[in-house]
Formats: C-alpha cells, sequence, structure tokens
C-alpha cells in the first residue's frame, strides 16, 4: 500500500512488529506529521510488484495470488480526522466502482445467455458489457492504495512512507523504550530474550550500533 506524494520529505520508517500491533506509537500523523485524533486499525501485507501484473491478467489470477500471499499483520497508526477521512472516500469510491463493474458483469452474463438461442446482437452486446466490466475492475483495483502500510520480507517490522516528524518522534519513543528496558525488565524475562529484542530493534533501524552496544553492556552488568 502506497501513500500519495506529500509536500515534503518522506522518510521510509520500520515500526517493530509489536510495537505495530500494540499501538504503541506517538501520536502524530504518520503522512501529514500533524497531531493526530486518534489511531485507526489497518492491516500490514508483503509488499508485492506482481499484484498490477496480475491485476491485468484478470480476477482469476489475482484472486489465487492473494489467497496464497503471507497473512497480513493487524495494528494500529495514528491519523489526523482529514487523513482518515481521505482513506474512507477512496474506500468508498473503490466500493462502488467494484460493485458497478459487478453490476454491468451480470447485465453483460445475462445478455449472453438471453441472446445464445435467437439473438447474436444481444451476445454481442453482453459480451462486450462483460469487457467493460473487467476493464472497470482492473482499473479501480490498480489505482494506488492512499497509505503505504507494508510488511517487510523479515516478518519483524512494518515498513510505512512517513512524514519525518512521525519517523523523528518514533525514533525518540523507541530509544527511551530501549534504555528503559534493561531496569524495567522483569524477574521472569531471560538475558537471551531481552538481547533478542535488542536485535530486533538495531535490525529494525529503531537504534543504532552504538545505542545497541550501550544497551546490551548495561543488561550484562
Amino acid at each position: 500500500m502506497r501513500i500519495p506524494v506529500p509536500s515534503v520529505a518522506v522518510a521510509i520508517t520500520r515500526v517493530p512488529i509489536d510495537v505495530f500491533e500494540r499501538g504503541l506509537l506517538p501520536m502524530v500523523d504518520f503522512s501529514t506529521g500533524e497531531p493526530a485524533d486518534g489511531q485507526v486499525e489497518l492491516s500490514a501485507s508483503p509488499r508485492s510488484g506482481l499484484a498490477p501484473l496480475l491485476i491485468l491478467l484478470g480476477i482469476i489470477p489475482y484472486l489465487i495470488w492473494a489467497a496464497t500471499r503471507a497473512k497480513p499483520v493487524f495494528g494500529s497508526l495514528p491519523m489526523t480526522r482529514a487523513s482518515l477521512d481521505n482513506l474512507r472516500r477512496f474506500d468508498d469510491m473503490t466500493t462502488k466502482l467494484n460493485r458497478l463493474a459487478l453490476a454491468i458483469g451480470i447485465i453483460g452474463i445475462l445478455g449472453i445467455v438471453a441472446g445464445s438461442s435467437n439473438s447474436s446482437t444481444l451476445s454481442g452486446i453482453g459480451a462486450v458489457l462483460i469487457v467493460l466490466a473487467l476493464l472497470l475492475w482492473i482499473v479501480t483495483n490498480a489505482r494506488p492504495y492512499p497509505i503505504r502500510v507494508d510488511l517487510d520480507p523479515n516478518g519483524r517490522s512494518v515498513v510505512l512512507d512517513a512524514h519525518p516528524e512521525f519517523a523523528h518522534q518514533l525514533a525518540l519513543s523507541q530509544r527511551s523504550s530501549s534504555e528503559r528496558a534493561p531496569m524495567e525488565r522483569p524477574a521472569t524475562t531471560s538475558v537471551v530474550d531481552e538481547l533478542e529484542r535488542l536485535g530486533e530493534l538495531r535490525a529494525s533501524g529503531v537504534i543504532d550500533d552504538l545505542e545497541f552496544k550501550a544497551a546490551k553492556h548495561k543488561l550484562l552488568d
């Protein structure tokens, strides 16, 4: 999924899966950098360049691909009411166009069935309607989605095209969380688990090598 190009630079931001699923994000609209009005539940799926091609090939290949791809991860992202309204308008328009394509296709099928015995003209009109329905469905579903929320191939983070302010606030909150983690970890949490978590934060770009080494040293002391 993708976001519209904003008037400022976009920061490709990686959010750890657990942070995305639990909604532990700064209350800043990730696409505009403005104070968010709330959080919106969204899903993240692996990004693939095959989707537009499969859509062009038809609905059957696309549905097979959609059914066999990796399962999405569900979480929450902060948004303003204006951003949410834009997202809803896009979804509503997509739903209406898909319903229109379905209705045209059904009328085309009925035309072919009705004209199969005594009217070649009616069958021809039905075939044209089916082609128009397929073209409408392809164009509708090939449009880029208003936001990009992709699941990283390694399955450890969610990739966003985010506003720099959101990326900055996320980095600050994650750095603060990683610094508190060794002191606040429960007694039942093993050192190995904490090291693995720190490794995931470093892999997702939340902390750098120096911060990882400092946190590791503090954990092992």
